[in-house]
C-alpha cells in the first residue's frame, strides 16, 4: 500500500504527523453498528486508528438498509457484529478490527472500557448508554454520546475526569412509550452520518491531543438548526457526583429486551455458554428450516426467526410479546 494513505491528514495544521501517530497507537470501543456506528466505525478505520473493538448485539434487518453504510441486501438476517470486521478491514488494513456479538451488559462492561482510550456510542436505547455512563465514569474514561431520532441529532463528550456525566442532564430513563423512537418516529437517513461524522470528528480531535467541545450539540437536519447547549457537572448527580453505579452494579439475570423497532426480543442467559450449534441444529430438523452459520444459527419455525448465538444468547424475531419470547427460548435452547 502506498504510504501516502494518510497525506491529506498529515498536511492539516491541525493534525499532523504527531496527531495521526497519536491515532495510530489508539484502541477505541463503538458499542453498536446502526446507522450512526458504522458511519462512525468507516471514518475512524479510513482515518487510520489503532484497533476497533465493535460491539453489536443484532442482525441485519431490511429496515436498517436506508441508513446502513457498512451492510447490504445479500447480509439480510446475519449478525452485524461478524460481518462488519470484513467490510472495514477492506477499506484499511493496516486497523485491528474485532467484532464481538454481544450486548453491552454489566457483565462486559468494565472489562471492554478498560481496554479502550474512548468509547463511542452506537447504540439505541438509554439504557445501555447508562451502563456506558456508569463504566466509564467509574474507569475514567471518555466517551462520546450520540444520538439520531426522526430528523434530529445529539452528540456530547463526556469526560469524567471534568464536566458534566451523562446522568447530569439525563438523570432517569424516560417511562415507556414516552417519548419516540425509530420505530415510531423514524428517522431521516442522512442524520445518522451526520452525527457519526461528527462524533468521529470530535474523537479524532481527542485521540490527537486536540481540545474538544465540550456543550451539548443538537441538530435539526430539515431545517438546519443547531444549538449548542451548555452542560455543568451536577453534584447531586447520582452516577459521577455520588459514585453510585446503578447500571452497571445491576443484579446478574437472564435479561429479556423487546428491541427498538424491530419486532423481536432479545433473550441473554445471565452467564455466557458454550452451545454446541451443530448439535441443536440437528435436534431442531423436525421443527423447521435450520441454518449454521459458523458461531450462530439459524431457526425458521412457523412465523418465528429465530438466531441463536454460541454463547446462548438468542434473537427472537416475528413478535414484540416477551411471554411468548421466553417460551420459545425455553423450548429450543433450555432455561
Amino acid at each position: 500500500m502506498p504510504n501516502n494513505r494518510y497525506s491529506r491528514q498529515l498536511i492539516l495544521p491541525q493534525l499532523g504527523k504527531e496527531g495521526q501517530q497519536r491515532l495510530r497507537s489508539s484502541k477505541v470501543l463503538l458499542v453498536g453498528a446502526g446507522g450512526t456506528g458504522g458511519a462512525i466505525a468507516c471514518l475512524l478505520v479510513r482515518a487510520g486508528i489503532g484497533k476497533l473493538t465493535l460491539l453489536d448485539r443484532d442482525v441485519v434487518e431490511p429496515s436498517n438498509l436506508h441508513r446502513q453504510q457498512l451492510f447490504g441486501e445479500k447480509d439480510i438476517g446475519a449478525p452485524k457484529a461478524y460481518l462488519a470486521p470484513e467490510v472495514l478491514r477492506s477499506m484499511n488494513s493496516e486497523v485491528e478490527v474485532v467484532g464481538l456479538a454481544e450486548d453491552f451488559s454489566p457483565a462486559n462492561a468494565e472489562r471492554l472500557v478498560a481496554g479502550s482510550d474512548i468509547v463511542m456510542d452506537g447504540t439505541d436505547n438509554l439504557e445501555t448508554r447508562f451502563i456506558i455512563n456508569d463504566a466509564c465514569v467509574k474507569l475514567g474514561r471518555p466517551w462520546i454520546y450520540v444520538g439520531a431520532i426522526g430528523t434530529y441529532g445529539m452528540r456530547a463528550f463526556i469526560r469524567p475526569d471534568r464536566g458534566a456525566c451523562l446522568r447530569c442532564f439525563i438523570p432517569s430513563a424516560p417511562g415507556a412509550g414516552t417519548v419516540p423512537t425509530c420505530a415510531t418516529a423514524g428517522v431521516l437517513n442522512t442524520v445518522p452520518a451526520i452525527m457519526g461524522a461528527l462524533a468521529a470528528s470530535e474523537a479524532m480531535k481527542y485521540l490527537a491531543g486536540a481540545p474538544v467541545s465540550e456543550k451539548l450539540l443538537v441538530l435539526d437536519a430539515w431545517t438546519e438548526e443547531y444549538h449548542s447547549i451548555s452542560l455543568s457537572r451536577r453534584k447531586d448527580c447520582p452516577c459521577c457526583g455520588k459514585r453510585r453505579f446503578e447500571f452497571l452494579e445491576a443484579p446478574v439475570q437472564t435479561k429479556v429486551q423487546v428491541l427498538c423497532g424491530h419486532d423481536s426480543v432479545q433473550i441473554t442467559p445471565p452467564r455466557p455458554a458454550a452451545l454446541d450449534l451443530q448439535r441443536l441444529a440437528a435436534a431442531f430438523s423436525e421443527s423447521g428450516d435450520v441454518e449454521v452459520h459458523g458461531l450462530w444459527l439459524v431457526l425458521v419455525a412457523g412465523q418465528h426467526r429465530i438466531t441463536i448465538f454460541k454463547n446462548g444468547r438468542a434473537l427472537i424475531s416475528g413478535t414484540n410479546d416477551e411471554k411468548t419470547a421466553r417460551a420459545l427460548y425455553a423450548r429450543y435452547v433450555g432455561n
